[in-house]
């Protein structure tokens, strides 16, 4: 595994982890998407996982291209397809960014329906999602 830090924006950095080996990465809070492209591409890594820590835009602003280009996974949403709560989540963050609104706050509700190690109901499922996420 390598990991490299790749400045975005004027004031932010977004992080990629590296399986050097599969040749495939994971980029965490990809605040723009055209910093993590030309590394990427530059090394000719494949994206293949998108990780955002929180809804800031400065953490989420290169997720849709990203995806798009890439076909990246958004994490939480890949293991927890049957969460209704947190497709409407998305739906409605995706609009927010779309016209410039905060995404932010958000309710513990919110948190308790939408956040994959949140609604982990015993340490073990909460382990073996860390498990997906430190080793994607």
């Amino acid at each position: 595994m390598e990991i490299q830090i790749i400045p975005c924006l004027q004031d932010n950095y977004s992080y990629l982890i590296i399986d050097k080996a599969k040749n495939i990465a994971c980029v965490i809070d990809p605040s723009e998407a055209k910093p993590v492209i030309k590394y990427l591409e530059d090394k000719n890594i494949h994206l293949k996982y998108i990780l955002n820590t929180h809804h800031h835009y400065d953490h989420v602003g290169g997720n849709k291209e990203l995806k798009e280009k890439y076909g990246a996974s958004k994490f939480c949403i890949t293991h927890d397809q049957d969460n209704e709560n947190l497709k409407i989540k998305i739906k409605d963050i995706d609009e927010k960014l779309k016209n410039n609104l905060p995404t932010i706050p958000s309710t513990i509700k919110e948190e308790l329906e939408c956040n994959i190690f949140l609604r982990s109901d015993t340490e073990e499922t909460f382990s073996k999602l860390r498990d997906l996420k430190d080793n994607f």
